[in-house]
């Protein structure tokens, strides 16, 4: 049976679910107790993968979930399904993408055009949220660690408007948890964005 999943909340565009109700975001409560999954499309499909998870125990589902029979079939089974934002992330205040980075998170007109941008493409999807998964450097010194912040609180409040139960969930690389700045002046204001996601987890691993 489908959790709490209402149109009022976005339904899909052009949704081919079996079910029309499995379109739209779930508005239930979320559990007191979060098991996340990633399900990313590498040498076939996410959808290729849905078999493996265990869907007792499974709550979100994040990243390649954009082919609709995955939203159909998550929401079919009361899991929320969350995609990853789009824009200049991948590389934060570093590399090709860290001008483009500095351009949006410190201007009030790209941020808002931005969280727009983001909140359509959840709602064309039938999606319950969003996922930063940078898993990168963010230059402190430049102060846009405080335009992230602002970035995420303005998400936050615009999405909720619209669905009260909206998924923000947020990724960081294992030294980011282990300290908030270091002594390059590198991290993020971890403190601050605690406040305003409602996953937070740590990249453990070979790099990180």
């Amino acid at each position: 049976a489908v959790a709490g999943a209402a149109a009022s909340a976005g339904r899909a565009t052009g949704c081919s679910c079996a079910d029309q109700r499995w379109c739209s975001p779930i508005t239930a409560p979320p559990p007191p107790h979060e098991v996340f999954a990633f399900a990313v499309a590498i040498g076939g499909t996410t959808a290729e993968q849905w078999p493996g998870f265990n869907w007792d125990l499974v709550t979100t589902v994040a990243w390649d979930v954009g082919a609709n029979e995955t939203v159909c079939d998550a929401h079919r089974r009361g899991v929320r399904v969350i995609i990853p934002v789009a824009g200049p992330f991948a590389l934060y205040g570093h590399g090709p993408n860290s001008a483009a980075y500095a351009r949006l998170v410190l201007n009030a007109s790209a941020r808002s055009e931005w969280v727009a941008a983001q909140l359509a493409r959840v709602a064309s999807k039938g999606a319950d949220g969003l996922v930063f998964d940078i898993e990168g450097a963010e230059q402190v010194k430049n102060k846009t660690a405080a335009g992230l912040v602002s970035l995420v609180s303005e998400l936050r409040t615009k999405a909720r408007a619209v669905n009260p139960h909206f998924q923000i969930s947020f990724t960081t690389p294992a030294y980011v948890a282990q300290k908030y700045i270091d002594q390059d002046g590198v991290g993020y204001d971890w403190v601050s964005l605690k406040q305003l996601v409602d996953v937070s987890h740590t990249r453990v691993g070979a790099g990180g």
